[in-house]
């Protein structure tokens, strides 16, 4: 969730964390994002035949499992549940007029 890397940085800073400690931690995250999304990008294409059939469901599942934290919560709430069936009813509403 986008909003983590948002929130981070400020709750580090309010929680007192030294720079250099932040600023190494950010530096290794970082290159073991970029490095570990491209290695297993790599490996997959090589290991998986036929990998671009599988890439549709894999998007969706991440894009799922990314989303559950938000949406359980609003499941799990009558009225929130309410609010966002309601919404989302005018806005196909909206798309099929």
């Amino acid at each position: 969730m986008p909003i983590v890397r948002t929130i981070v940085p400020v709750i580090a800073g309010v929680g007192l964390m030294k720079y250099r400690t932040f600023f190494f931690n950010n530096i290794v995250g970082a290159l073991l994002w970029a490095v570990g999304v491209a290695l297993a990008g790599f490996y997959l294409g090589k290991t998986v035949s036929n990998i671009d059939h599988y890439l549709t469901p894999i998007i969706i599942f991440i894009i799922v499992i990314s989303l559950l934290p938000t949406t359980i919560p609003i499941l799990r709430d009558v009225e929130k549940r309410a609010y966002f069936k309601a919404q989302i009813r005018k806005l196909i509403k909206k798309i099929w007029k």
